[in-house]
């Protein structure tokens, strides 16, 4: 009966005019905000989404604590149809939406007066097909036909599409979730069922168990045609649940969250506090790998099922690392929130950093911080450019929430957690989170709030040091005066400027840095904190080489004397892998720069043994590659660097072969995956023609495939592609198209690459949401091209893309071009879309920019070294 009631309702709906005095609302610190003085504590809500329609019915009684009286009640609404509204019974009699800040506005007749009311809204939404609200994801079914599951993205602020609600992290509520579907569907929310109704016409009614209080980008709401394996672990039952038939490749996942799920219980001090957690694969993708919806996790199926005769290494330890990072969010970012999106960084880069805490713990073997050190220098790269910004940078609205989420707010956000428990000690840190538990559970903080815990665990005074790293832009470069050793002393003396990608006119800024000094071995060591002096003097007893930052844990550069410079790419074999990384990392940088010559690089890459660390040599093989991009087809300089850069590599590659021995760690197989990806790149004959053999006969290790496929799809000849193409169509399996056709968007050939983006991107054959990242994989190698496909197509690319991928995709398409002019057509795309939107474009453009103005001086440089070696 309810049900023919809401359709009668829904057939009488209105759609509410937007208001002639469209202001957005703000609060005194420019932010785009509801009042406080109302604020929800229960939504009762029964949902009715038509898959096929795609469209969404739902009615939500939200009660409502009203602090001060109010003339009108304001919610967040998006792309919706009303119907009855009620306050306490009583019909609403003036509504209108606000579109400038989404929101509609209901009042009564009479003031609403202090107290606790309910308010109830009936309302018709829309199912999407990209990644935002409730969306419709499609699938091959194995054996003929196609399968739709539906599943939710709320984050930063869509649950205003499926629900008329308070959409603002601080309103925390207890959420009541009743879903009418097709009884032949599994129906998926953040709490267990609590009840199941058969409904007439093949329906049931599935109502949830209430949530505890938290915020509506939490929610969740998957439906599909479900497969689950369950596991219970302190009493919570962990399951991972995937579309009919592929619940099997979920085991490694379980694994992971099993495992995460018991270390974080004794980490935090605080056990999770719901009765269980649902991991959910969706097919299709949606610009971001997962999302931490409190109870039932959200995943792309790429990030999150395993196949065990084609998935990478690299693949493996991702899905391992991203479900701890989801699952850390449950106490960081769940339990307690943020107070407004400026904080974001408070879930993101704690997150990010408890994903290599856990791992490293679990899994030592895969050496998890030294493959974290890329993800820290990708955000310092970032961070030394004009683009940049602080972790803690104010948002006024819903559109600049949205681009928080990068590598300043998620790697450098964790780089800094990380440099701060190293300088109070594990033990206190620990004891400031735990005590930040128990105290913000269930509610929201912001930055300052978690360091006042860690100074009242340590004692020690980390605000500073904090706010330094956190409010501020921009890497510190600490540059090493070393005096003359004598008695077996070395004195040293550091001094603070700023790294910058190119030259800067401004004074640079000051951050109070913790600096260790420790000798090659670790005997001896010696610390010191640069402050307003921007100096810092200290003496290490011994006249041993040594490192700067080792470990590599403190966020900022090194500039080492040329002397001792010298003597670490001398014993640059004696020195740990992590400081390895750390030096080759700070010389690329440099030499990027222009501060050391870039072939500096080189030098320590000719050190490197060739049975040294996977990580390693799969740093030196990336940079390789990145070198490669940088000359000229026609430059005759170019051949002589490909023998250079075959001559480092061959030998690793010799070492570690095709496919992976008995008793190989499992970064080997990593390294062999990157080794196969930098030959294909600077076209080594003998590799390529080894790679289509083996293509043709099906002699790929399982772990390697989709590095060979993607080698053999970049040199492929039109009959090669043909077929590599006729099986990407025959493919059922989603992972195994998926690979297929990105090797296809990898060719180098142009008219290859011209049918990828004519007949291919936006076929039937490839889901809604690969058509757009085959169009970036056409991009890589030929950037102006890809860039006339995309701006020809924008419908095809509106239906595909959210609002925000949408924003940056055009500059993404052309950013690997060396082209001055590619640069100028980006440049004037940034400058007509809003400014609120422009801060992911902008460090696009930073980062061509700076590749165009260093990109013929770091040649020369590089060939010059190149070719005084090979006379």
């Amino acid at each position: 009966m309810k049900r023919f009631l809401l359709a009668a309702l829904m057939a009488l709906a209105l759609a509410v005019p937007a208001s002639g005095q469209d202001t957005p609302r703000t609060n005194s610190q420019g932010q785009v905000r509801l009042t406080d003085q109302v604020r929800p504590l229960r939504y009762d809500m029964v949902v009715t989404p038509n898959a096929e329609a795609l469209t969404l019915a739902g009615d939500v009684t939200i009660e409502i604590q009203v602090l001060s009286s109010q003339e009108e009640i304001v919610v967040n609404a998006l792309e919706m149809e009303f119907g009855a509204i009620t306050l306490d019974g009583r019909r609403a009699t003036n509504t209108r939406y606000q579109a400038s800040d989404q929101t509609l506005h209901m009042s009564f007749g009479r003031p609403v007066t202090p107290g606790t009311h309910r308010l109830s809204i009936n309302y018709r939404g829309q199912i999407y097909r990209q990644a935002q609200g409730l969306f419709a994801q499609d699938y091959d079914i194995d054996g003929g036909g196609t399968g739709r599951m539906l599943v939710s993205q709320f984050q930063a602020a869509d649950a205003r599409r499926f629900v008329p609600s308070f959409d603002e992290p601080a309103f925390r509520s207890v959420f009541d979730i009743s879903v009418i579907a097709p009884a032949n569907r599994g129906v998926i929310s953040n709490m267990p069922e609590a009840s199941s109704e058969a409904l007439a016409n093949g329906m049931k009614h599935t109502r949830f168990q209430p949530s505890p209080s938290m915020p509506t980008y939490l929610m969740f709401l998957g439906v599909g045609d479900f497969e689950r394996i369950s596991q219970t672990i302190d009493g919570v039952e962990v399951s991972i649940i995937t579309k009919h038939g592929d619940v099997e490749m979920g085991r490694l996942a379980l694994q992971a969250a099993v495992e995460t799920l018991h270390w974080f219980n004794d980490y935090f001090g605080t056990p999770y506090p719901l009765p269980k957690l649902d991991i959910i694969a969706a097919p299709g993708g949606g610009g971001f790998a997962a999302m931490e919806n409190w109870g039932a996790i959200l995943f792309f199926e790429q990030y999150l099922l395993v196949d065990p005769e084609t998935t990478s290494e690299f693949a493996r330890q991702f899905i391992y690392t991203t479900v701890a990072h989801e699952i850390a969010h449950m106490w960081f970012g769940d339990l307690v929130t943020m107070q407004w999106w400026d904080d974001i960084w408070l879930n993101e880069g704690f997150a990010s950093w408890m994903e290599n805490k856990v791992t490293d713990a679990l899994h030592p073997e895969w050496a998890i911080w030294d493959q974290a050190q890329g993800q820290r220098q990708a955000a310092m790269l970032l961070d030394a450019r004009p683009s940049t910004h602080p972790v803690i940078v104010p948002i006024a609205d819903v559109e600049q929430a949205n681009q928080a989420f990068d590598a300043i707010t998620y790697q450098k956000g964790y780089a800094v957690v990380r440099m701060m428990e190293e300088y109070v000690g594990e033990d206190a840190f620990r004891e400031g989170v735990r005590a930040y538990m128990r105290q913000h559970a269930y509610g929201n903080t912001v930055s300052s709030q978690f360091w006042d815990a860690i100074e009242r665990a340590s004692g020690q005074p980390v605000r500073q040091i904090a706010d330094d790293f956190t409010r501020q832009q921009g890497v510190p470069l600490i540059n090493v005066e070393a005096a003359r050793c004598r008695s077996n002393v070395q004195a040293l003396t550091l001094q603070q400027g700023e790294f910058t990608s190119l030259p800067v006119s401004r004074t640079p800024l000051v951050w109070r840095t913790p600096v260790r000094v420790q000798t090659l071995g670790g005997q001896n060591r010696a610390d010191a904190l640069t402050g307003e002096s921007r100096s810092a003097s200290l003496s290490v007893a011994s006249c041993a080489p040594f490192i700067v930052n080792p470990g590599q844990i403190g966020y900022f550069r090194v500039q080492y004397p040329r002397a001792t410079f010298e003597r670490l790419a001398q014993n640059f074999a004696r020195i740990s892998s992590a400081d390895q990384l750390g030096l080759l990392y700070d010389v690329r940088a440099l030499g990027r720069s222009g501060v050391v010559p870039a072939s500096d690089f080189l030098a320590l890459a000719r050190r490197a043994p060739s049975n040294g660390d996977p990580n390693v040599w799969a740093t030196i093989a990336g940079e390789l590659v990145a070198i490669d991009a940088l000359y000229a087809n026609a430059d005759p300089r170019h051949a002589r660097f490909r023998t250079f850069a075959r001559g480092l590599l061959n030998p690793v590659f010799r070492r570690v072969g095709w496919a992976k021995v008995e008793g190989e760690s499992d970064n080997t197989s990593i390294l062999r995956a990157a080794l196969i990806n930098a030959l294909s790149n600077i076209e080594d004959p003998a590799f390529q023609a080894e790679a289509l053999r083996r293509y043709q006969s099906g002699d790929i290790d399982g772990a390697v495939r989709g590095a060979v496929l993607a080698a053999v799809g970049a040199a492929a000849t039109p009959e090669t592609f043909n077929d590599m193409l006729a099986r990407a169509q025959a493919a059922t399996e989603t992972l195994e198209k998926q690979t297929l056709y990105g090797a296809l968007a990898n060719t180098r050939d142009p008219a290859l690459a011209q049918r990828v983006l004519n007949d291919v991107v936006f076929s039937d054959d490839v889901h809604a949401a690969l058509g757009p990242t085959l169009i970036l994989g056409v991009g890589a190698n030929h950037p102006e091209m890809a860039y006339a496909f995309a701006e020809a197509h924008p419908s095809e690319l509106n239906a595909r893309l959210d609002p925000f991928s949408l924003r940056s995709f055009l500059p993404n398409a052309g950013v690997s071009s060396n082209d001055p002019a590619m640069l100028q057509r980006v440049r004037a795309y940034i400058d007509s879309i809003p400014l609120t939107a422009r801060r992911v474009p902008e460090a696009t453009y930073a980062n061509m920019n700076e590749r165009l103005q260093t990109r013929e001086r770091r040649v020369n440089e590089v060939s010059a070294f190149v070719g005084a070696r090979s006379r």
